[in-house]
């Protein structure tokens, strides 16, 4: 389809649409705007028809070498991000913040020193939610001028379904009896999941019906063993270190019903919006960043890092069976908060800011 002559053109870097669908769902749209957005393979020597950058994840523009840092730290946009052909013309910059500190990181004086780079010469500065911006004050200053608050939507519309979980539960080894608990996405250190191994173990000897399920690329060693172990113990245990695709992680989620999440520390969690997609009840912990959920009945809160805490609420949800009328207000959520919804209120905003 031809682009309209007065649309804008948003670069945005860098693409990980393959492995997340958020800049898909961001975007998806954009027809209805004055704004076409396309990846850039890189931010830098631009074609003079792009009118603003988009940075997700800065740290992809961070070089490895020191030397490197240095001249990106102390080069004004303008000249860093330049066009092709020299032109004149103003280079517009949005910055979504995902992460108030990169997951794994060697310098983190560097990446507060470029998060306050990148917070000083963009001209918006996109936050996931009211509380971004407390969390982010601990480290960078922020000129709220600059700030639009646009919320994570839930994956309807982009998440694969299952047509029959009970299916799926047979050819998994799952008992109908069951009750799944479980973790499903990357498995990386920050999310801390040797605290939810540790819970289960202690829940599964007072509940013979448990069943973990962690499904996910594991790059944390300590996981891999500790549930390895697990296995032994109770064989009904799944552990499945893989890249899931989007057939197996609808798979994996369609036999969760309560999904937990553990992070020793987040500013915004793409998991728990996936979550609340397949109607999960979530149990996630009482980081700052989080309070926005608080509200939500289908969202149960522990403190964080403390075991005892996420054992006693994971026992009262299976006890009571507080988790059992969550699919439903958590999908009746999923659908009022969509992709489109978000990507609306998205392009309206850049506009307020940028025209």
């Amino acid at each position: 389809m031809e682009r309209a002559k007065e649309s804008k053109r948003i670069g945005f870097f860098p693409d990980y649409r393959l492995t997340n669908d958020y800049q898909s769902m961001l975007y998806s749209e954009q027809s209805g705007s004055s704004w076409e957005a396309e990846p850039l393979v890189t931010p830098f020597n631009l074609d003079p028809s792009i009118d603003a950058i988009h940075f997700h994840w800065q740290n992809a523009i961070w070089p490895e070498n020191s030397t490197d840092r240095e001249q990106l730290l102390h080069s004004d946009f303008e000249s860093l991000f330049r066009y092709k052909d020299s032109s004149n013309k103003s280079i517009k910059t949005i910055w979504t913040v995902h992460n108030a500190m990169p997951h794994e990181t060697f310098d983190i004086q560097g990446e507060i020193a470029l998060m306050q780079k990148m917070s000083c010469e963009s001209d918006v500065i996109h936050l996931l939610s009211k509380e971004s911006l407390q969390e982010l004050g601990k480290y960078i200053e922020i000129d709220p001028n600059k700030v639009i608050i646009v919320p994570h939507s839930s994956y309807f519309g982009f998440s694969k379904t299952v047509s029959d979980s009970a299916k799926v539960r047979a050819d998994m080894g799952i008992a109908d009896s069951a009750l799944v608990l479980g973790f499903a996405g990357m498995i990386r250190p920050y999310k801390n999941l040797p605290l939810l191994l540790e819970v289960f173990q202690e829940l599964r000897r007072e509940f013979e019906d448990l069943v973990l399920v962690v499904a996910g690329i594991n790059l944390d060693p300590a996981v891999a063993s500790k549930i390895l172990e697990i296995s032994i113990e109770y064989p009904g245990t799944i552990y499945i270190d893989k890249f899931l695709s989007k057939a197996d992680f609808a798979k994996v989620s369609s036999v969760i019903q309560i999904a937990c999440y553990p992070y020793s520390q987040v500013l915004n969690s793409g998991s728990i919006y996936s979550s609340f997609t397949f109607g999960h009840h979530v149990v996630a912990p009482n980081h700052p960043g989080l309070q926005s959920l608080k509200e939500l009945p289908f969202v149960s809160f522990f403190e964080n890092n403390d075991a005892s805490d996420l054992s006693r609420i994971l026992r009262e949800l299976i006890e009571f069976g507080l988790y059992r009328g969550s699919p439903a207000k958590a999908l009746l959520w999923a659908k009022e908060n969509d992709p489109s919804t978000m990507s609306r209120q998205f392009f309206q905003a850049i506009d307020s800011k940028l025209t």
